[in-house]
């Protein structure tokens, strides 16, 4: 977490620093425009996006009157002049979960009449999110982003529902082999078990669904057909060499490795299998108890049990197919349906978000608009500028 604390007296504290006076916690609304997610990437479980910041406070010292200053609000945009020229406090948000540090850029102050503060700053980041991925390639994610004040506690500045800003156009939000299904934010108090610290944070949700035509097209029916063709061996006249039999297997077999390597380089290195690992495994099983079926078919015509060998040929043209068939039908099964498939950070996770996991205690003082199942925080279907999201507003932006 991110706070400090000072030692010296409250107007000893450059003007930067001080809090804007009144009663704490200074209230800062939040909203999150989303304008893309340029990338998703499994095997660093991270992904990588962009969007508009925008933050909402007051703070009286700004008061001015229009007439007197000739303007109906004072405006500073761009990096340089809000840096050089804004001498005041604001609420600076450090990504919590992000892969580096994010640059001050693109950034925009509106400071009205009354004292109301608007900050607006281009969000660009690659963030860390821990993925599920037993059900791969028909998995559904929950990528978030956990924003969090620096260097202030909850008692000091709290994060609230966003200002309204609808006037930025509807923008669809698209990713190469996934689906965003729904965008959803929420701010809650985190409470640190090593001390009595509080933590205001907002944490923006991304639910996505992948796309899972890649990895069927390119790998599930490829290995499929020749799956399929090396079976071909059980429709071969008993003149055939055991030799013959065992290249038409083994070439299947190294095939299958090959798809191993491709699939393994596609995630990252986790302890559980995942659905395309089990229909890997199926494929070994099949090929493996081809090269067995033909030492046996070879053992029987040796010993002049051609008829026992035909007849064992017959079943198996059939047999190993429906085998290889029905095995993956259970193996699918296994993985997509029920929570025996669900990877436990995922059911840790629901868990968090319903205000109830270990070791860490949430406070959430507002009450949600609506309803996300397990989840306590309202989802909205992708194409909507804006609507509530449970704790925050969210939208699009061009």
């Amino acid at each position: 977490m991110f706070a400090l604390s000072w030692d010296t007296a409250a107007d000893e504290i450059p003007h930067a620093f001080n809090l804007p006076p009144g009663a704490l916690p200074v209230e800062v609304r939040a909203r999150f425009f989303l304008s893309d997610i340029n990338d998703i990437d499994e095997t660093a479980e991270t992904f990588e996006i962009k969007g508009l910041l925008a933050l909402q406070w007051q703070d009286k010292r700004y008061v001015f009157d229009p007439e007197a200053e000739g303007v109906t609000e004072k405006r500073y945009q761009g990096t340089f002049q809000f840096l050089e020229e804004y001498n005041g406090w604001w609420p600076q948000l450090v990504l919590h979960n992000s892969v580096g540090t994010i640059p001050l850029q693109s950034v925009s102050l509106h400071i009205s009449p009354d004292g109301t503060l608007l900050f607006i700053q281009e969000i660009s980041a690659v963030v860390e999110s821990p993925m599920g991925l037993r059900r791969y390639p028909f998995d559904k994610q929950r990528l978030q982003a956990i924003f969090e004040p620096l260097a202030f506690y909850a008692t000091e500045v709290k994060l609230m529902t966003g200002p309204e800003m609808t006037d930025l156009p509807e923008r669809p939000v698209h990713v190469a082999g996934w689906e965003l299904l729904a965008l959803s934010a929420q701010a809650r108090i985190i409470k640190d078990d090593n001390s009595d610290a509080r933590f205001s944070q907002l944490i923006v949700t991304l639910d996505m669904r992948r796309e899972p035509g890649h990895t069927i097209w390119f790998i599930i029916i490829p290995l499929s057909m020749i799956v399929l063709l090396s079976t071909s061996v059980f429709w071969m006249d008993r003149e055939s060499t055991l030799g013959s039999r065992m290249d038409i297997s083994f070439i299947g077999l190294l095939t299958i490795v090959a798809y191993q390597s491709l699939v393994v380089s596609s995630l990252p290195r986790i302890s559980y299998l995942t659905l395309i690992n089990g229909f890997v495994y199926v494929g070994y099983i099949t090929m493996v108890a081809s090269i067995v079926a033909n030492i046996w078919v070879d053992n029987l015509n040796r010993r002049d049990a051609q008829t026992t060998a035909d007849r064992f040929d017959r079943v198996a043209r059939w047999a190993f197919p429906a085998g290889f068939f029905g095995l993956n039908l259970i193996s699918a099964l296994y993985f997509l349906i029920g929570e025996i498939s669900d990877h436990p950070y995922q059911l840790l996770m629901r868990l968090s978000i319903k205000f109830e996991s270990a070791p860490v205690h949430l406070d959430h003082d507002t009450q949600s608009d609506g309803d996300l199942g397990q989840t306590g925080c309202v989802k909205h279907q992708v194409g909507v500028v804006s609507g509530n999201f449970g704790m925050m507003e969210v939208g699009y932006i061009d």
